[in-house]
């Protein structure tokens, strides 16, 4: 319990204080105003491509496809009822604001699995967890670029310019490249793992920057950041346990949602929005809220869920 307590507190401090960084050089003007919206741009043309593209080439071998595949079935099954459920409660939650049922449709849907959950599960279970976690994450991180992105910028449906933008792209030349097992030159591979390697650190300075044009009493002070953030971190990683325990789902199925469900929000909201010139102010008050209560709700639920395995 110690040791999870530790680490989760740690991988979560570390990106925190990127957040801070952000924060700080944006409240003193260190940086120009549009450089939140230029370094959003980055993310999505280079660096979460990077991530995207290296991570389904390097884990979706046919091989471990199949030696994994109830990973992949949990997943996929998780993500469809997690829709469904997202949809009714940020429709009932928002009240008519439409604008903040898009990002509480996300960020209830999706958590912060990627820059937060893969050093977490590396740190604490190992490189082998990871890897089966890199795994159950592929239907999560298809939805993210498909379903996701469209649902947080406000979009109707896919066009055939967003499927060729490249983070649409990342996504298919990843998935090729892995299915076939087409090997990458060392060169691009150490590219990829490199631009990848920037994507948490650089959007958490863009989260810091945002928030710091966010009126921080009234972010503390409205009531509904701290319900979506119980939400978030508590009520629905409890209730699929709830769910899943009586189905008879043990092992790395349940310890992978779990581990899935119980992060804060993602920065996701405020990048794919940023990039395009939308609000981005309820989002980042949403996810400072639930990064900072994180600290202890995410090492109880990694040990709830570790302890539920058997």
């Amino acid at each position: 319990m110690t040791g999870i307590f530790q680490i989760s507190a740690e991988k979560i401090l570390a990106l925190m204080c990127f957040f801070a960084m952000g924060f700080a050089i944006a409240r003193k003007k260190v940086v120009s105003e549009n450089a939140p919206q230029t370094l959003s741009r980055l993310l999505t043309l280079i660096f979460c491509p990077a991530l995207t593209l290296n991570g389904m080439a390097a884990n979706l071998d046919r091989a471990t496809i199949r030696a994994n595949a109830g990973l992949l079935l949990t997943s996929a099954v998780v993500i469809a009822a997690g829709t469904v459920v997202s949809r009714v409660l940020s429709k009932a939650l928002s009240r008519g604001d439409e604008d903040l049922r898009s990002i509480l449709h996300y960020n209830l849907l999706y958590s912060n699995f990627g820059y937060i959950g893969y050093p977490m599960i590396l740190g604490i279970f190992g490189e082998a967890a990871l890897s089966r976690f890199l795994l159950y994450a592929v239907p999560i991180s298809i939805s993210v670029t498909f379903y996701g992105r469209l649902a947080v910028e406000g979009k109707a449906k896919l066009s055939l310019r967003f499927l060729l933008e490249p983070l649409s792209l990342s996504m298919f030349l990843g998935l090729l490249i892995g299915v076939l097992e087409i090997p990458l030159p060392g060169v691009v591979s150490d590219v990829l793992s490199t631009a990848g390697g920037c994507t948490g650190p650089v959007s958490m300075l863009v989260s810091g920057m945002v928030l710091s044009r966010v009126d921080l009493r009234r972010c503390f002070l409205d009531w509904k950041n701290y319900l979506f953030t119980a939400l978030r971190l508590v009520i629905i990683p409890l209730a699929a346990l709830a769910v899943m325990l009586p189905l008879g789902v043990r092992g790395e199925s349940l310890l992978f949602t779990g581990c899935f469900l119980c992060l804060p929000f993602g920065s996701n909201p405020i990048v794919f929005r940023e990039a395009i010139g939308m609000d981005t102010q309820k989002a980042a008050g949403m996810t400072l809220v639930s990064y900072l209560f994180s600290l202890a709700t995410v090492p109880l639920m990694f040990a709830l869920f570790e302890s539920c395995m058997a």
